[in-house]
């Protein structure tokens, strides 16, 4: 009801889009024009972690199904829905820790945000081959890319993990704390789990690569 959907905007830290209103078109267009005519009925523009418990328990209670979007790069559609898009690409802080060589990176950033950044202190962690890239869709896959021969794909570096479970609850996941959630969140599927709102990971210093293509002539 009309009234419902002003309860949630009214609950959000961040934004509430619904048709019509300025910048709804261009948040709710997927990656994948494929998937054009799965527009959401509204987009929530999340600024942390509890915008994000907040949608989830509002989507529970009103029968709304929610879907994720961090990067939004899903060329198979998983991040187009006719519910309520939950968009997290303002989580996007990152924070290197020089004496634990770790970075923590919110769920919304994407592959180019981490190159630059780490850049600027000669750090690196395996990198997609795309700069449009999510951490989020790409450390939950597995994470695939030029450093992984020499240092493991992009969820080895992971040591923990903050979520937002189907209940609203926002937890850590480490060896420690969690250990099963944590192992699944290492490359078990694309956020089938909850929502990612965070990860930290494990940086290596950078170094030069030797690129070459091969081609073949038929």
């Amino acid at each position: 009801s009309k009234l419902a959907w002003l309860e949630l905007n009214k609950a959000l830290q961040g934004n509430l889009l619904r048709y019509g209103d300025t910048g709804f078109d261009l948040l709710a267009q997927p990656n994948n024009l494929v998937y054009k005519k799965n527009l959401p009925v509204a987009v929530a523009v999340c600024r942390n972690s509890m915008d994000v418990s907040v949608c989830l328990k509002w989507c529970s209670s009103n029968g709304v199904h929610p879907t994720i979007r961090g990067g939004g790069h899903s060329y198979a559609g998983f991040s187009s829905t006719t519910g309520l898009l939950i968009d997290i690409q303002g989580l996007n802080e990152i924070t290197f820790n020089p004496d634990r060589e770790t970075v923590t990176v919110g769920g919304g950033v994407k592959n180019i945000d981490i190159f630059n950044n780490l850049g600027k202190v000669n750090r690196s962690i395996t990198h997609g081959r795309c700069f449009g890239v999510g951490v989020g869709g790409f450390l939950l896959g597995g994470g695939v890319g030029f450093d992984m021969r020499q240092h493991g794909l992009g969820c080895d570096r992971l040591q923990q993990t903050q979520l937002v479970l189907a209940s609203g609850d926002l937890i850590q996941a480490n060896k420690q704390v969690n250990p099963d959630l944590f192992w699944a969140c290492q490359g078990g599927g694309g956020g089938n789990f909850g929502v990612n709102t965070s990860f930290e990971l494990n940086v290596f210093p950078a170094s030069n690569h030797v690129m070459f293509k091969l081609n073949w002539e038929s």
